[in-house]
């Protein structure tokens, strides 16, 4: 079996996104103790592939930190998994891609599904 070096293929894809977003802020409440009603528009739809875009490339970093970036070395599982979320983070990516409503960059789409 052919094994890429993970971070090899991190580079190739440019991916520049920090592992772990800040905590989401606690829901305003009106004087009577209620959730305020949200102004915030909603999440657009897309963000389920930003999502899986990003939980791929977070458990990948994971079993990289686990079991360091000597591919040779890794059980057999943890290659299969991280073979596994490397195709997901690819294919989310791509069904991103060719979309006119979903900004460019990850950064900015980080932002825009907060």
């Amino acid at each position: 079996m052919h094994r890429i070096a993970p971070l090899v293929v991190l580079a190739a894809l440019a991916v520049g996104c920090a592992s772990s977003q800040p905590a989401p802020a606690a829901p305003a409440t009106t004087s009577t103790g209620r959730p305020a009603a949200s102004t915030a528009p909603p999440r657009p739809g897309w963000c389920s592939l930003y999502d899986g875009w990003k939980q791929a490339g977070d458990t990948m970093a994971s079993i990289e930190r686990q079991h360091g970036s000597k591919v040779t070395t890794w059980p057999d599982d943890a290659y299969t998994r991280w073979e596994r979320a490397l195709t997901a983070q690819m294919n989310n990516a791509d069904r991103l891609w060719g979309r006119t409503d979903v900004p460019k960059g990850w950064d900015a789409r980080a932002r825009a599904c907060r």
